[in-house]
């Protein structure tokens, strides 16, 4: 059985090393943050009017697949 967890918490660290965790996924607050307040800072400075209804996008941010 395949079992990937996220957020690379130490303790999921530690159950991969010991193989009762397949992978988690470590993710990164800042770089999501950062995005996120760049995404921000550049729709106010368009000042582009977006439709309540709008289909949001989608951004994604790297992240690291820890297996060993």
């Amino acid at each position: 059985m395949i079992v990937v967890g996220t957020d690379g918490v130490p303790e999921a660290r530690k159950m991969v090393a010991e193989g009762k965790l397949t992978a988690t996924v470590a993710q990164d607050p800042a770089k999501i943050g950062a995005r996120g307040l760049e995404l921000l800072v550049n729709a106010v400075k368009s000042g582009k009017k977006i439709a309540v209804d709008q289909e949001p996008k989608f951004e994604t941010v790297d992240s690291i697949l820890i297996t060993k």
